[in-house]
């Protein structure tokens, strides 16, 4: 618990002011009687993991229940979280990431994470050391494959899964015999009415912990954001890697010139390809350790690309902003991401 870090968000002001524009006007159209065929526009299909909200907008978690709430509930669909990586600590910030994409598994959404370096670059400590200490003057920017893998092999336990199970192997210890079981399920179709005796029976069940199969499915069922341990490991719950897609080949994208619109241009093709394979599911793109440069060049078109064709994309981007050569690009990248994030540890002061 001395791990303690501060976690500051912003809003750019002219996405704020679109947003509240939106919802106003959508939401006083709801006040009034509207004609036949009229809804169609309003009407969206619930995707697993997100919940509605106001405007026609639909909500995802990021994994902290504490963050959805300054969020205003989760984060929007079609939408840019920026996330700065403090200098000298990294634990706040992959933590960070690592409740996201285990939020994406939980609920069987598909996560895509471009690679943009080979496994033959050597792995600079840039997240430690002053920008001076590199080769290069100024860090290696982009995650490798196999950097890519550590984070997918260290997502954090999911212990709505193991409540689930518990319960399940609970109920299984507790057999009872075939007449006592009919008599608890009238009892369960009783459980609505307001008598005196059959609520004092429901208050005593429920001080004893016995829940009924409803309730108990209600744990994995509609669980919006899920509850993680860190020192725990997903992959030894069955996880399923199909959620988990690693894209290569981006590194050749970053050699030529124009790499910003080059680079939007292939995270499109994945989108429209992955698309179709997704079968309705909600599209997590995570740009993990992302160039900053090119990031902010391609970024006013991706999001403009997905909000054009009302994609279910959400985009996570971690960057390492001591990094950036040129001021302006983060400056632009800062104000194209929906919201922006900065973590600093103890150690930085």
């Amino acid at each position: 618990r001395r791990k303690v870090f501060v976690l500051l968000v912003t809003t750019t002001r002219d996405t704020l002011a679109v947003s509240l524009e939106e919802s106003h006007t959508k939401m006083s159209a709801s006040f009034r009687r509207k004609q036949k065929g009229e809804d169609q526009h309003y009407v969206t299909t619930i995707l697993k993991g997100t919940k509605p909200w106001t405007g026609g907008i639909s909500l995802c978690s990021v994994g902290i229940k504490d963050l959805d709430s300054i969020l205003g509930g989760g984060q929007p669909v079609g939408t840019c979280l920026l996330l700065e990586e403090d200098r000298w600590t990294r634990d706040s910030s992959l933590s960070l990431v690592k409740y996201w994409c285990a939020e994406a598994v939980s609920h069987e959404q598909l996560l895509l994470i471009p690679s943009f370096q080979d496994n033959s670059c050597a792995a600079l400590p840039t997240a430690a050391l002053p920008c001076n200490e590199t080769k290069t003057g100024r860090g290696r920017q982009g995650a490798t494959s196999r950097e890519i893998n550590d984070l997918v092999d260290s997502l954090p336990r999911n212990l709505n899964w193991d409540k689930a199970a518990g319960k399940a192997v609970e109920d299984g210890e507790k057999a009872q015999p075939l007449e006592i079981l009919e008599e608890i399920e009238e009892d369960d179709s009783e459980k609505g009415l307001q008598i005196a005796w059959q609520y004092r029976k429901t208050v005593q069940n429920e001080r004893m912990g016995h829940k009924s199969k409803k309730e108990s499915n209600l744990i994995t069922s509609n669980v919006f954001c899920h509850s993680y341990d860190l020192n725990g490991r997903m992959r030894e719950q069955n996880m399923n890697h199909d959620c988990i897609q690693i894209i290569n080949g981006f590194e050749r994208v970053l050699q030529e010139e124009s790499s910003g619109f080059r680079f939007f241009q292939q995270i499109k093709r994945e989108l429209e390809n992955f698309r179709e394979k997704s079968k309705g599911k909600l599209i997590r793109l995570l740009l993990y350790k992302a160039p900053i440069e090119t990031t902010a060049a391609a970024m006013p078109f991706l999001l403009t690309y997905i909000r054009t064709h009302n994609l279910s994309v959400v985009v996570l981007v971690t960057i390492h902003a001591w990094t950036c050569r040129a001021e302006d690009a983060l400056i632009n990248l800062r104000r194209s991401s929906d919201v922006v994030m900065q973590t600093e540890g103890f150690a930085s002061r």
